[in-house]
């Protein structure tokens, strides 16, 4: 979809928009803040998007989303970055690589965010220290 630019910038405005998404959603998990799927929720609940920030790294993939945080965590020397990219680097390393391997921050091919009570089905019960479905 074509835009108009006020002054250059670099890169594509959707994908800076998108980076500081998957960086305040692995922040949020991996410190325990909320869950995987609690992130998601509120994402979604808030603005009536179909999937949270989770379920669209699943869909990108990632591999690609742990190349993009690893990117910016040797770029930046971040500590925060690094620990998002190590968040997101253990799916990768165990194989979970979102949709197309059938297992992500999700399991495929109904993922939880799908079902019709996911919004309605706060994390209450359980171990408040899981991060959603992948062990």
């Amino acid at each position: 979809m074509p835009i108009v630019l006020a002054r250059e910038h670099n890169g594509y405005v959707f994908n800076t928009m998108l980076t500081s998404l998957f960086d305040a959603a692995p922040t949020l998990a991996a410190k325990e803040i909320a869950s995987v799927p609690d992130i998601d929720r509120s994402w979604m609940g808030v603005t009536w998007m179909p999937s949270g920030p989770f379920g669209i790294m699943d869909s990108i993939g990632l591999k690609t989303v742990h190349q993009i945080c690893t990117y910016w965590a040797e770029r930046t020397k971040d500590p925060r970055a690094m620990a998002n990219a190590a968040f997101v680097g253990e799916l990768v390393r165990r194989g979970h690589l979102g949709i197309k391997s059938g297992q992500g921050f999700y399991t495929y091919p109904v993922p939880a965010f799908r079902r019709p009570d996911f919004l309605a089905a706060a994390e209450t019960e359980g171990d408040p220290t899981d991060k959603g479905e992948t062990p």
